[in-house]
């Protein structure tokens, strides 16, 4: 399973691997492989890492300008994992 920072490191790595251009480059998120990662506290004494799968989106770059780059992303609120699974199905009751 893809860790959550994975996303992260590809997102700083892929500028890169990419020719320079004069106008952004459009890069898809692939869902499979990436998560979306947030922490969560936990009564001030720890914080537990939490996701959303199968993320889609996408990466608009252009080497040239870095200024310009920008990120798209769209999250089902249906893929929250929270580690447990009577916890999911509390909270997706709420809904």
């Amino acid at each position: 399973m893809p860790r959550p920072f994975q996303l992260a490191a590809l997102l700083a790595l892929l500028p890169m691997a990419m020719p320079v251009s004069a106008k952004p480059l459009c890069y898809e998120l692939d869902p499979v492989l990436s998560r979306i990662g947030f922490s969560v506290g936990h009564d001030g004494y720890a914080r537990a890492l939490r996701t959303f799968s199968r993320p889609q989106g996408e990466l608009w770059f252009d080497p040239a300008d870095w200024r310009s780059a920008r990120v798209e992303v769209r999250i089902d609120l249906a893929t929250l994992d929270l580690c447990d699974d009577a916890f999911n199905t509390r909270i997706a009751a709420r809904s």
